[in-house]
This record gives structure tokens, sequence and C-alpha cells, in this order.
């Protein structure tokens, strides 16, 4: 696996603890053990991604082994050189033992970096992958938005993707919480092609007030409760939570394909609701 420069597309050569490419584009490795490769001008704010609340909850929430039914799914499709795009703190990156992980939160991959400096944290869009093209066999990517385009590009010939996202019931219950009327996720699939592989993930889980609200906090949800739902929530004794995702894995083929269909190339996790901090 090889960097790419973010502003000329060449391939980076690392030495210490810097890149820099041939046309004097330099880029320092951060102490935490992660890489910005997110130019100021390809932002759409300030501060892009998922808060520091939301990483933080997560990490909780996940670390406490309520997911590990999909992280254990994940497990079963791996092959070779690993990218989790949109990987957050991550979790999943870390339990699967990627090779590499890549999100647009700064603040996510500073925390993802210091728990696993056995892979390589990038601070990137998934629009534009600094890695060189075939640098992967499987990808990951877990309620996150998807470029079809450059995933098919930095995925090797025999490579591919592997997606979640969730099912019309996922955490209908948590919804109801913050909602007055609960709508229910699209489940529809990321691209229109057959998936390799399908499976649907379905657990309950049992949670109380303080994981309530990690979980909620996570979520998109979490903007739209007020401060009076919260600690409603945060006060509520245990109840059951449906989990339900759907895990679909494409070749490379489907997803060049795709990209040609989409102009752009951008897929998005399809739901009513708001997209779940995965």
């Amino acid at each position: 696996m090889t960097l790419k420069c973010p502003i000329c597309d060449a391939p980076l050569t690392v030495e210490m603890r810097t890149a820099s490419c041939p046309a004097n584009h330099s880029f320092d490795q951060a102490r935490e053990g992660y890489w910005n490769l997110l130019p100021a001008h390809h932002k759409n704010s300030a501060l892009p991604g998922d808060s520091k609340t939301m990483l933080q909850a997560r990490r909780r929430f996940l670390e406490a082994g309520h997911y590990r039914p999909l992280a254990d799914a994940l497990q079963g499709h791996l092959q070779g050189d690993v990218l989790d795009i949109g990987c957050g703190e991550g979790y999943y990156a870390r339990t699967l033992d990627a090779t590499a992980g890549l999100d647009i939160a700064k603040d996510g991959v500073k925390m993802a970096a210091k728990r696993h400096p056995q892979a390589t944290y990038v601070a990137a869009s998934a629009t534009r992958l600094p890695f060189i093209s075939e640098s992967f066999d499987t990808l990951v990517s877990v309620f996150s938005p998807l470029h079809s385009s450059e995933a098919a590009r930095v995925l090797r010939p025999q490579g591919h993707l592997i997606w979640v996202g969730p099912q019309a019931s996922h955490l209908n219950e948590l919804a109801g919480l913050v909602y007055d009327e609960v709508r229910p996720h699209q489940a529809k699939p990321p691209i229109n092609e057959t998936p390799q592989t399908q499976q649907l993930i379905n657990f309950q889980l049992t949670l109380a007030g303080p994981e309530l609200i990690d979980l909620l906090a996570m979520t998109p949800y979490y903007w739209s409760a007020s401060a009076e739902k919260q600690k409603a929530i945060a006060a509520s004794p245990s109840m059951d939570i449906s989990v339900a995702f759907t895990l679909r894995v494409y070749d490379v083929g489907a997803l060049s394909r795709a990209a040609k269909s989409t102009g752009d190339g951008i897929v998005e996790t399809p739901s009513k609701q708001p997209k779940e901090s995965k």
C-alpha cells in the first residue's frame, strides 16, 4: 500500500515521519500516528465528519461489545489488505486488524491511530482516496458514504467491497424515543447490482439509560432530541432495542459499472432517518 499526494496524485515516499512527492508536496505525520491528507480546499466545513461527542460515545458503546455480531460477520468476508472507509474512531478497523483506515473526521483517525499503531490511518475524503490504484483486496464501508469509482480504483482485480447499511427496523425503538412518528429506513441496495453475497444480521440489545444515551449520541438522532428528551432517555429503565443490518459483498466490476451509471460515483447510505455514525 502506497499513499498518494492529495494535491497532484503522485505517489508519496515516506522517510522518517514525512511523506513527500516528486513535486515536493510534503506532509508530516501527526504525533498520534495518523496522516492528514485532507487539504483545506477539499473540506466542506472547518471540522467535517462526526463530532468529538459522537466519536467518544461510539467508542464507549462499541468497546462494550454491543455490535460485536457485526464485527464477527465482517471478519468472515475479509481477504488480504483491508481498508476501512469511514473508520471513525477505529473500532472495526482495529477489531478486523485492517491495513488502513480513513475518515474525514480528524478527531476520529486521531483516536484510531493511538489505539492501533500497526495500521495506517488517514484523514481524507472517500471521494478522493489518498492511495495509489490497486492497493487493497478488501474495502469495508459501514454506514458510510461510498464513492464507487474511487472504491473500484483502489481495489485489486480480485478484490471486493463489504458494505453495511440499515434494514427498515434498525433502532426503531430508539427513534421512537426521539420522534413522534418513526419513519422506517429504506432498505435499498447501495448500487444497482446483484451482490455476490447478502447477509441479514438481526439481534436485540437490552440497554439502560447511560448506554441508551451513548447509542443516541453516536447517531444523528441526538441532534433532534431536546434536552428534556435526553434527560428522560438518560433516566430510562432497561429496554429492548432492535438492531438490523444488511451486509452485502460486491466485486470490482459491480463498482465500476455503478460509477458509470451514477456519473459522480457517490453512493450515500440509504435511509429516511438520519444516517448513523457506525
